[in-house]
């Protein structure tokens, strides 16, 4: 499934650039954002756990736009602007695709609940 995909890579790639970013910056608050989206990268491997990713997407958007706007961002380096900017992106992405495939996967299971068909989650 294509939407997986991205939404593990997704995950992956801001998992991987808050874990950079903390060893680049010294700071060590990204590492809540490493195990963050590991852990809902994991749920979505194993267990097509879309509402992890969705929650970490809105949580992610929400921690980092607040963050834009107390901190004004004016004093931040091209670098920081660039990854803070990435870091509000990215996790609209995350919860757009989310929220496509949990969509996709209830009208599925209405479908299916219709049909009078037993399906893996009836």
């Amino acid at each position: 499934m294509a939407g997986k995909q991205a939404v593990v890579i997704i995950l992956v790639i801001l998992a991987a650039g808050n874990g950079v970013w903390s060893l680049i910056s010294g700071r060590t608050a990204p590492w809540i954002a490493v195990v963050a989206y590991a852990v809902a990268a994991l749920a979505v491997l194993r267990n097509n756990d879309y509402r992890a990713g969705l929650i970490v997407g809105i949580a992610g958007f929400v921690i980092h736009a607040v963050e834009l706007v107390a901190q004004r961002a004016a004093h931040l380096g091209a670098p920081e602007r660039v990854w803070l900017v990435a870091n509000i992106v990215l996790p609209l992405a995350l919860v757009w695709f989310n929220w496509i495939l949990i969509q996709r996967i209830r009208r599925l299971r209405e479908t299916t609940s219709e049909d009078g068909a037993k399906g893996p989650h009836n």
